[in-house]
């Protein structure tokens, strides 16, 4: 009997630990479900970005059409642990698996990757000593998109 408890005392802790942080995927209500009102919203060229703090995390979530495709995860005074790593992957699987990347294929760029891991999809997940950095493959095509178009001529409208 006390085997049975704590094996769901243990079930409940890991839903409850992964519930905690928001998932690709979602709406932005289901984001502000979790986090509550955004700190800063700032219109990127391939989304809008909303910025939150929560357990000692900074946390930017990229929505496109009202839907997060990007998420970043920081704690510039803390080293993020392989417990918070699995934590990360797990509440942003989506229902798929990350695989991880062999160390001869993560880039060499600052700050310097620990670890990457990606979907079959294309989705890439990224850890640094401080953060923590989910893109979807959504945001990485718009990224792309954004990237190869023209910048707009300067205005002299209102001059």
């Amino acid at each position: 009997m006390k085997i049975r408890f704590l094996i769901f005392i243990l079930l409940l802790s890991l839903s409850l630990a992964t519930s905690a942080w928001a998932r690709l995927g979602e709406t932005e209500s289901a984001v502000i479900g979790r986090y509550g009102k955004a700190r800063y919203k700032i219109q990127r060229p391939w989304g809008a970005e909303e910025g939150f703090l929560m357990n000692g995390f900074s946390i930017a979530v990229i929505l496109i059409n009202g839907v997060s495709r990007g998420e970043l995860f920081s704690s510039p005074r803390h080293t993020i642990t392989v417990e918070q790593a699995v934590e990360f992957l797990s509440a942003n699987s989506e229902g798929y698996s990350w695989d991880e990347r062999p160390k001869s294929e993560i880039p060499k760029v600052y700050p310097v990757i620990k670890q990457m891991w990606q979907r079959p999809n294309g989705s890439t997940a990224v850890l640094t000593d401080s953060s923590f950095e989910f893109k979807s493959i959504f945001l990485i095509i718009a990224q792309q998109d954004a990237a190869n178009q023209k910048p707009a001529a300067p205005s002299t409208r209102g001059f």
